[in-house]
């Protein structure tokens, strides 16, 4: 998850997104995703004007299979009007007092189909008037309370009631300080007295785990030497062909031999590829 604020004069933009998956890809992602965010906050283009450029360009350029889920607001300083669009998210929820609303998604997440028009992003407006807008993901909603159960948004919004604070940043610490208590206190503990039943010497287990770790060291070291010379014998290959020009000269000799016969010079692409690797152009 990403989230990122933008000012331009009297407009605050704002944003909270989720991407599908994780590792390097995702987080490629997510990175695209929050510059596109600003490049049309800039602009100062409305939230759902704003998901619409962002979904067909990452519709576009996004690997097969990732999508984001997103919300997009701003807020006018001066008119105290907020706009919202959400694009596959948890709902965006506005407290006055006691009393909440909710602001769900109507549309798919981003990156899922082309759309048309921002209208596919519905985009809603309403004054703060001293109240506080949430957005989070559902990494909040789905935590376990202490029945292990998923507090849900009925959850979170118990969670904003009972932790309202004036502070605003002491207000979400209490509240996910509490639900984290929540979750963790009854499982780690029952998973740590369990442990140590099992293990009639704690010692000797731990003294068995820690040999263990130093010889798992030294086998992972042993194996990356190997590696490590590979590695290394890329590096040099790579260097030295493209430092010298090689790969060009490779090119024209491969074509003054093939001439205009595609298979020969198919073949000796091939042979040249085996043996230099990474230091050819391909």
């Amino acid at each position: 998850a990403a989230s990122d604020v933008y000012k331009r004069q009297d407009q605050v933009y704002f944003t909270l997104s989720d991407v599908s998956g994780k590792g390097v890809n995702a987080g490629m992602v997510m990175a695209k995703a929050i510059t596109l965010f600003k490049i049309f906050a800039k602009q100062k283009f409305k939230p759902n004007e704003i998901l619409l450029e962002m979904n067909n360009d990452l519709k576009e350029t996004n690997p097969s299979g990732t999508f984001i889920t997103s919300i997009v607001g701003s807020y006018n300083l001066k008119t105290d009007e907020v706009e919202i669009a959400n694009a596959g998210h948890q709902p965006a929820i506005l407290r006055k007092e006691n009393n909440f609303t909710e602001f769900p998604s109507s549309s798919t997440p981003l990156a899922v189909i082309k759309q048309k028009n921002a209208d596919a992003y519905k985009l809603e407006t309403f004054k703060l008037d001293g109240g506080r807008v949430y957005c989070f993901t559902d990494g909040f909603s789905e935590c376990l309370d202490e029945n292990k159960e998923e507090i849900g948004i009925d959850g979170v919004k118990e969670l904003i009631k009972n932790h309202k604070n004036p502070s605003l940043k002491k207000e979400l610490e209490n509240a996910t300080e509490e639900i984290r208590q929540k979750s963790l206190k009854k499982d780690y503990k029952e998973k740590f007295f369990i442990s140590l039943i099992k293990q009639s010497n704690f010692k000797d287990s731990l003294k068995v785990w820690f040999n263990q770790t130093i010889v798992g060291f030294e086998k992972g070291a042993i194996n990356m030497v190997a590696v490590g010379i590979a590695i290394a014998t890329a590096g040099v290959i790579v260097g030295a062909v493209g430092s010298t020009g090689l790969s060009t000269n490779l090119i024209i000799v491969i074509e003054s031999i093939a001439k205009d016969n595609v298979v020969i010079l198919i073949i000796l692409t091939i042979v040249l590829c085996l043996l230099l690797g990474m230091g050819l152009p391909t």
